[in-house]
């Protein structure tokens, strides 16, 4: 049989994030439990042999670690992680791999024509499709998600790196469950030191696990950025044609004024960087763009006019503006300033 590392990994997952934390709960209940459990006249009868004790043990730890997997994933990637650890620990680099690796997402899946079928085959009222358009009418898959199973599909020798960090993420999370329900029987049993240090090291285990996530999560989006720029290599001449950024290189005064800014944001990241300086009046334009691009403004003021397909959408930047543009996009962007523009493009 042909196993492949997805196969491998996700057994490792399993081993990790609930029979590792379920062993480590189911033990600590022991002590506290077995008596009221096995034995005459007990919920289940007393186990006479070690095997009937190991077989005990290991359903109780599979049926508890799947418990602790299931409050930790409705508990801490909902609420913790996504609503404080990311947002005060955890965001950098303004989210450039996360909108690139969205934009090149929106290029494979045509969610909002699904939408549109849906709305027309149920015959939506306006109060149900605006509801529907109250959801993010681009999540039909998140992107983490979609580049896993991306990856898996097309390049699965890629997840073996990315697999072994989300195996160690979903075992930190766990191990924030089991810890906190550890540290509650000891508060409840009057036992203050030890509940005070299980409560400590669960608090530990939910920022390496928010950690952890945040990298996976990072790897998977910059995995989706290079292999797309592998399926799509770019033709020179066609480039030539369609885009007249050449012009607008950058000169090395402003490379160097701009050199540690620029370090700063695209750091860790695998981006193809530009920098671009554009005169007063004059116009970037790009036809039927190849690949997914991110444009940070760092100077200047200008008006940005894209296009995808028939629909037109104009949007002002000024300095610290961040605009996605997705493949086989075309638009135009003027510096209507009183200075040079100076664009950082990313792809």
């Amino acid at each position: 049989m042909d196993y492949k590392p997805s196969d491998f990994f996700i057994g490792v997952i399993d081993f990790f994030s609930v029979l590792l934390p379920g062993a480590l709960l189911t033990f600590f209940l022991k002590g506290l439990l077995y008596r009221r459990l096995f034995g005459e006249g007990m919920v289940f009868p007393a186990l006479n042999n070690e095997a009937q004790k190991a077989i005990a043990f290991l359903l109780a730890t599979y049926v508890v670690g799947n418990l602790i997997f299931l409050m930790g994933s409705l508990l801490l990637d909902n609420l913790v992680y996504d609503k404080f650890l990311r947002n005060t620990f955890f965001r950098k680099n303004f989210d450039l791999a996360y909108l690139a690796a969205t934009s090149i997402r929106e290029q494979h899946l045509a969610s909002e024509t699904a939408i549109d079928q849906i709305v027309a085959a149920k015959k939506l009222t306006a109060a149900d499709e605006t509801k529907l358009l109250a959801k993010d009418r681009r999540e039909v898959v998140h992107t983490f998600k979609w580049a896993q199973d991306y990856l898996a599909v097309r390049y699965p020798a890629t997840l073996t790196d990315l697999q072994k960090q989300v195996a160690d993420s979903k075992f930190f999370r766990s191990l924030v469950v089991a810890f906190l329900i550890i540290s509650g029987v000891l508060l409840f049993k009057g036992n203050w030191i030890w509940a005070a240090s299980f409560f400590v090291l669960s608090f530990l285990s939910a920022y390496r696990y928010g950690e952890l996530r945040y990298k996976s999560t990072e790897k998977a989006y910059e995995l989706i950025i290079t292999v797309n720029h592998l399926d799509k290599p770019p033709a020179a001449e066609n480039i030539q044609l369609q885009d007249n950024r050449a012009r607008f290189a950058a000169s090395a005064e402003a490379v160097r004024a701009y050199q540690a800014r620029t370090a700063a944001l695209v750091k860790g990241m695998r981006f193809s960087v530009e920098l671009l300086e554009i005169p007063r009046t004059e116009t970037w334009r790009v036809h039927d763009a190849q690949f997914a691009e991110v444009l940070f403004c760092l100077r200047g003021s200008s008006l940005l006019i894209s296009r995808v397909e028939s629909v037109e959408e104009k949007t002002s930047l000024s300095p610290g503006a961040l605009v996605p543009l997705s493949p086989r996009s075309s638009f135009e962007l003027t510096n209507s300033g009183q200075e040079s523009l100076l664009i950082l493009a990313l792809k």
